[in-house]
């Protein structure tokens, strides 16, 4: 992420309550708010970008903003918001009401790097991401997040030398040539699978509905309409698979970027309406 677009998605995305916040911050304070738990990851690369910043106490170079509407932003007020994002998902991860994710650090497609034969640079890659990821946020992450869920078979190996229990990937790019040890190969629940040598990683796969809508659907609407479409698919999934593990995968930044107008409250109202709706058990 190129150097203006660090500051502003820090700081600097839209107002709330106010205050200008930037998308990752915005997710924090709703976390905190509410009465819900989330899964997240952050680029390695982006949390050394955070730490350069807080570091010189500016950026070492002059930023190139995407558009005159972002000239104003205050580096003081910039830096302030970095020290306190970071603060907050360190407090939310060491109360469990955040699982943090690792991802290699330059967030690269790992499938191709493994395929070109650069398993070597990959294994750094991993393990520079759990050093900055436990060094921002105080947690050794178990889990990764998959760049672009291009995944494949050789990557369990590497899993499983550098500690990563279990990943994300979308079903129908991946079940058809996995060897499932434990679990039904559905896109609602954990399954284990082994790779050649007998190695094995947890797998959890993304409702493809659900994360469209998430992406494309629900940050552009009613904040009401996306609170009572949410129950409604989520009670219909639990319905018809009781038990179900319901993974909505997304760049979640995205959504709030795009869309700056509508995006805040609807994320307000997502997590207000998971807070008010439990699942036994959850």
């Amino acid at each position: 992420m190129g150097a203006g677009l660090v500051l502003l998605h820090t700081c600097h995305d839209f107002l709330w309550n106010g205050t200008w916040v930037g998308a990752y911050e915005l997710q924090a304070l709703l976390l905190s708010e509410y009465n819900v738990s989330v899964t997240i990851d952050f680029t390695p690369v982006l949390l050394y970008q955070w730490e350069t910043i807080l570091t010189e106490g500016t950026f070492p170079y002059s930023p190139a903003w995407p558009s005159p509407s972002t000239l104003n932003v205050n580096m003081t007020q910039c830096l302030e918001a970095i020290n306190y994002t970071i603060s907050l998902y360190r407090e939310l991860a060491q109360e469990g009401r955040v699982e943090i994710l690792t991802v290699p650090f330059y967030h690269p497609l790992q499938a191709i790097i493994y395929d070109n034969g650069w398993q070597s640079d990959l294994l750094a890659q991993i393990l520079m991401g759990e050093e900055m990821t436990e060094e921002v946020f105080g947690v050794r992450a178990t889990g990764a997040w998959t760049p672009e869920m291009a995944f494949n078979m050789g990557l369990v190996h590497l899993y499983n030398e550098t500690g990563i229990e279990f990943t994300i990937l979308d079903a129908q790019a991946f079940l058809p040539y996995a060897t499932v040890v434990s679990g039904t190969p559905s896109p609602y629940g954990p399954i284990i699978v082994e790779d050649s040598t007998g190695e094995q990683v947890i797998v959890l796969f993304r409702d493809t509905d659900l994360s469209n809508a998430f992406s494309f659907a629900y940050f552009s609407q009613s904040p009401q309409v996306t609170a009572r479409e949410l129950i409604h698919y989520l009670a219909r999934i639990y319905m018809q698979n009781p038990g179900a593990v319901i993974v909505v995968a997304l760049d979640g930044e995205n959504p709030l970027i795009f869309n700056p107008t509508t995006g805040p409250a609807d994320l307000q109202a997502i997590y207000q309406v998971l807070s008010e709706y439990q699942v036994p058990g959850s």
